[in-house]
């Protein structure tokens, strides 16, 4: 081998091995950085400069997300715990709830609390939203999607909702995937909800979950926790999946949902709530979950509430008085 050909060799080993000591060394980095006490703080500061004035959009703020900031022990966000902790341990003891679990963030700043986060229950209708966020996805690209007319010929739903829609579709009548979409957030329409599955396939409809990382659901049989089910409404909140515009939209949909027996009991009416509720039967048990955002002035917060019991109405007001206790938390002790 000539003198030529060697230092050609030798050159591009050495190119190699540089590139993968920078590729090393950067993804040492940002490993550290992501978990450097400083660099979590200064990126929550720029998060709290960068909030959106209410002019610009009404349900949404694109901030840097931080990612979770841990347990944070202060004093006002521990007593909601208790209180919250106390109020479910009564209603256990009383034979009113089997299961419940709950996750609550304030989407300012990122402060958390959850118990019994990691549970799984059936999301039931929960699962309207990432239907919305799949058909919005293709909007992005191609937002005369939303004008299309789809037939509905009849009911293509099987599942019997105990909490009924107060407006249901009529058939052999022409709808937009817009009104679908609406219909399907607003009054939790089975049929709409089914009709968009039909329409879009599952390949589309699933393809959010695997952006996020989060499983794919199966028939009937999904399990999901408060805390990977609230991912959702963060993505919303911040604009990082869909446009601002979608974000927006969606997050007003959920703002316009008519079912109000659970996590709008517990605020104020003049406190608007981007929420969603789910029900689902199993045997003699049911489970009931209602998860949204609170926009309290200045102080907006998820909380996520999930529930088995024998009693549809019974877990509605214990929702109800959950987000009662947290609200009032908030409003009380600002949560810094």
């Amino acid at each position: 081998m000539d003198q030529k050909m060697i230092k050609k060799y030798f050159a591009a080993a050495l190119l190699g091995a540089l590139i993968f000591f920078l590729g090393f060394i950067s993804d040492k980095l940002v490993v550290d950085k992501l978990s450097d006490k400083k660099y979590v703080k200064k990126c929550l500061v720029e998060r709290e400069n960068s909030y959106i004035k209410p002019n610009d959009f009404s349900f949404i703020n694109p901030l840097l997300d931080c990612g979770d900031v841990g347990n944070v022990s202060h004093q006002n966000i521990n007593i909601i715990k208790t209180k919250v902790v106390q109020f479910i341990d009564e209603q256990k003891a009383n034979g009113n709830i089997t299961r419940m679990s709950v996750y609550f963030r304030d989407l300012n700043n990122g402060p958390w609390f959850g118990i019994n986060e990691e549970e799984e229950f059936n999301p039931g209708s929960l699962l309207k939203v990432p239907k919305m966020i799949a058909v919005l996805k293709e909007a992005d690209d191609d937002h005369l999607i939303l004008e299309k007319n789809i037939l509905v010929k009849g009911a293509t739903s099987t599942f019997v909702q105990y909490f009924k829609p107060e407006v249901s579709l009529i058939f052999d009548q022409a709808y937009t995937i817009d009104e679908l979409v609406r219909r399907m957030i607003i009054y939790s329409d089975n049929d709409a909800a089914a009709v968009l599955g039909q329409l879009l396939g599952s390949n589309i409809l699933y393809k959010s979950y695997e952006d996020l990382g989060i499983s794919v659901p199966t028939d009937g049989g999904y399990l999901t926790s408060v805390r990977n089910y609230g991912s959702f409404f963060r993505i919303l909140f911040n604009a990082s999946y869909l446009s601002n515009k979608y974000s927006e939209k969606s997050l007003r949909l959920l703002s316009e949902v008519t079912f109000d027996k659970a996590l709008r009991v517990g605020v104020p009416q003049h406190v608007q709530v981007a929420h969603k509720f789910g029900e689902r039967t199993d045997g003699g048990k049911k489970q009931l979950h209602d998860c949204g955002i609170i926009y309290v002035p200045d102080k907006p917060y998820l909380l996520c509430v999930m529930t088995r019991g024998y009693s549809f109405d019974t877990l509605a007001s214990i929702i109800a008085q959950v987000s009662r206790i947290v609200y009032e938390g908030v409003e009380e002790k600002k949560v810094e």
